[in-house]
């Protein structure tokens, strides 16, 4: 069987198999990608290697009929690219159902509309391949249940999100990335860092600070100290941007602040300090700038990341810093660095401190800050 280049549509049908067992699905040179559109399940597209925009839309068909299912898709010897988008991925209780990669990558976005019940496999041919590649973002409208799974054998370059519909959240099924066995704790942190995956992310929304993976990374104000940080020289060179303040997710500037500098409040106390003179905070008038992702960022990393360096004319002394995102009068939450790709935009998680605010209040309520050692 040789390859497939037009488009598969059946808008108000169903498309039932794709297959080119000995070839591709992709576009004739200089075309695109081709679409194959159903609106009832489809069983199985299945390739030696796929490049195509692949959608059920399963409209008007309540959520438990399994003919809104994207069944299976797989690529043989090679790897996915385009997009797909599925109501559901999978019929519940079938082992072959969902995505698989066999010798290839997954560079694609991939976007379900419930949770994840059956598996997103990329197995490729050793654990230095890229699995989901750098700027492709897998969606998973509610979360991971414990009869799904994802499994990338290569290194996650890309962003995995779970629960985009910001609903219940749900991170029950097994995860491995890049050899790595992912658990989250129950507020859905991971002890990996973006490193160990692969320079990408999976992260659970709101999006809570992704404290090993910042730098520094988080120490919680009661315990943070000399050697926690960076040493003031590192925001001497002109440009520099030595403080990364990540998120396991995409994130973006409320529009209610004109600049990533103006969303945020700095505060400093001394190095030391015991019981209340650790919630003695001076507010840093001007001292630093911060810097954000844009609309149009499309880096995995970039996009869930804030860095900070220093404003012209300002040096920077040793101390205990900390940096707290601007708040909302009515809901005394964070109202500045919101979650991205997810439903509602909500506010992202920061951890606790103490202490008063300026301007703001006494303490913030559900707020807090990540802390930066000076020296």
């Amino acid at each position: 069987m040789g390859n497939i280049h037009g488009d598969i549509l059946a808008a108000n049908g169903r498309v039932i198999t794709v297959l080119a067992t000995q070839g591709e699905i992709k576009p004739p040179t200089g075309f695109a990608a081709p679409r194959i559109l159903s609106k009832y399940q489809v069983d199985e597209i299945s390739a030696r290697a796929i490049n195509a925009d692949i959608t059920v839309t399963g409209d008007d068909i309540p959520i438990e009929d399994d003919c809104e299912c994207l069944r299976r898709v797989a690529a043989t010897a090679g790897s996915i690219r385009g997009s797909i988008t599925t109501k559901i991925l999978g019929v519940p209780g079938v082992a072959n159902d969902g995505i698989f990669v066999t010798d290839g990558q997954l560079d694609a976005n991939v976007t379900t509309m419930s949770n994840l019940r059956r598996a997103i496999s990329v197995a490729g041919t050793s654990p230095a391949q890229v699995s989901l590649t750098n700027g492709k973002v897998t969606k998973i409208q509610n979360g991971l249940q414990s009869n799904g799974s994802i499994t990338l054998a290569g290194e996650l370059e890309g962003q995995i999100i779970l629960n985009t519909i910001n609903g219940t959240r749900t991170w029950t099924g097994p995860t491995t990335i890049n050899g790595s066995t992912i658990v989250p704790d129950a507020d859905f942190e991971i002890s990996q860092t973006s490193a160990t995956l692969g320079g990408g992310a999976i992260g659970m929304a709101p999006f809570r600070l992704w404290k090993t993976d910042s730098i520094p990374a988080f120490v919680d104000n009661s315990d943070v100290g000399p050697g926690d940080g960076v040493l003031e020289t590192a925001f001497v060179p002109a440009g520099a941007t030595p403080v990364s303040i990540r998120f396991p997710g995409p994130i973006q500037r409320s529009t209610a602040y004109s600049s990533w500098t103006n969303a945020f409040i700095v505060q400093c106390r001394p190095l030391g300090g015991e019981g209340s003179e650790i919630c003695d905070w001076i507010t840093v008038e001007g001292g630093f700038t911060f810097f954000g992702p844009t609309a149009t960022t499309t880096d995995t990393t970039d996009r869930r990341t804030i860095r900070i360096g220093r404003a012209a004319g300002t040096v920077v002394r040793p101390g205990i810093y900390r940096v707290i995102p601007k708040v909302s009068e009515t809901t005394r939450l964070n109202n500045a660095v919101l979650c991205a790709d997810v439903n509602g935009n909500p506010p992202t998680d920061w951890p606790p401190s103490c202490g008063p605010i300026p301007g703001e209040f006494d303490p913030p309520i559900d707020e807090g800050v990540p802390l930066v050692v000076g020296s």
